[in-house]
């Protein structure tokens, strides 16, 4: 495929999406290996913690730019602000390229959009995203905040990013921020089973064309370290002070009882049982896994640089309600939550079975019995690479229209 631009550019933002954008580097160098990737990676607090020097090699070129965010302190805020738009003007960004970026909460990524389409028209700018339509934050609880939506208004005035509304807790802890109004941007949907191309894009110009979730597994000599099949728990120790709703006593009991359950199933067939910890918890463990006997993951990698570095390895991922495992499920792997299980509000329960409805996965379970534990292991969907390059080599075509 030789239509088009020929340099394409990955504006990281949260951890969460940096393996999705990896992956697609490396499947535009399959598609065609003339074509330039770079990626242009805000520093975050997170993905500085994790070791993403092995993921990094997909890239040309890679630009790392300072701390920006929307912080409290105004004073420290506005001038981490300027330095970052200082900083993006010293990149060597490419005419008439390709410039990828997720729909994003985070500052930086808006203020690096919004500064890319200002200064280098007429600049393409692709906005990725997980899901045909956003779950409103309201359905989890959470309320707008007027004072930090005042606060993202005047860092949008004085810094030139996109406006934003912010939300937080009934206890007043921040939940998630939304833009003001739809970015000027055609956007894609990555999905487990879209509809490619053309098609997709002319059914409803308003909705997002839809992409194969970019799956990558790693095959690498050196993965020592973990056992050849092995399961993993995503936590979440601080879940009860996010979600107001949860009685913390039921929580406890009914993910005890869920830990205890997956470590014997497991335990019979010879297969460990990983805790991968949140990555606000640090070490600490959720309330109800602590006897489990689960093994603790130790490698400094998030949950979509696992899938992609032990994707063979992987028996199946479990959590109470992390969303870990929505990108388990996209990544080909049995994925079991257990918020119908664990939790005992109703409307909570609710909002978790629309984030599965949405996410569209086979491979995605909604735990309702212990007995369910394990059943569609070996269901594990094995990755067609060449399906997966033919797909997006039409989606690519289409957008470079």
């Amino acid at each position: 495929m030789n239509k088009g631009p020929k340099t394409f550019y990955f504006i990281g933002g949260e951890p969460s999406s940096f393996l999705t954008m990896v992956n697609m580097a490396r499947l535009l160098k399959m598609i065609d290996p003339d074509y330039r990737v770079e990626a242009v990676i805000p520093y975050h607090h997170f993905l500085a913690q994790m070791d993403v020097r092995e993921f990094l090699d997909e890239f040309d070129e890679v630009w790392h730019l300072p701390t920006c965010d929307f912080q409290r302190n105004i004073l420290q805020g506005v001038l981490r602000g300027r330095a970052f738009k200082r900083a993006l003007r010293n990149i060597r960004f490419r005419q008439h390229s390709i410039f990828f970026a997720f729909i994003s909460v985070e500052m930086s990524v808006n203020l690096a959009i919004q500064f890319i389409s200002e200064r280098l028209k007429p600049a393409k700018i692709i906005l990725l995203t997980y899901a045909k339509k956003q779950i409103e934050i309201t359905k989890f609880g959470g309320r707008l905040s007027r004072l930090l939506t005042a606060l993202n208004q005047f860092y949008s005035f004085v810094l030139g990013c996109y406006p934003m509304r912010s939300y937080v807790s009934a206890s007043g802890q921040f939940m998630y921020r939304e833009h003001v109004s739809a970015l000027p941007f055609p956007r894609v949907a990555l999905l487990e089973n879209p509809c490619c191309g053309n098609e997709a894009r002319k059914a409803d110009a308003a909705a997002p064309m839809a992409l194969p979730y970019p799956v990558i597994a790693r095959r690498k000599e050196d993965q020592t370290a973990a056992p050849k099949k092995f399961v993993l728990f995503f936590g979440d120790a601080s879940m009860a002070g996010f979600f107001t709703q949860l009685n913390g006593e039921f929580l406890y009991e009914k993910t005890a009882q869920y830990a205890k359950a997956i470590k014997d199933y497991y335990g019979k067939k010879n297969i460990p049982v990983f805790y991968k910890p949140h990555p606000f918890d640090g070490e600490k463990i959720m309330p109800g896994c602590e006897g489990a006997g689960f093994d603790f993951f130790k490698e400094k990698i998030n949950a979509e640089m696992t899938f992609s570095k032990y994707h063979d390895r992987l028996a199946a991922v479990y959590t109470v309600s992390s969303h870990s495992v929505l990108f388990g499920s996209k990544n080909g792997i049995p994925s079991y939550w257990a918020f119908e299980l664990c939790f005992s509000d109703e409307d909570l329960k609710k909002s978790f079975r629309e984030v599965t409805v949405q996410c569209e996965s086979r491979l995605l379970k909604s735990l309702k019995s212990l007995d369910e534990i394990g059943s569609f292991d070996d269901d594990k969907r094995q990755i067609d690479e060449k399906e997966l390059i033919k797909a997006w080599e039409t989606g690519m075509l289409a957008l470079m229209e």
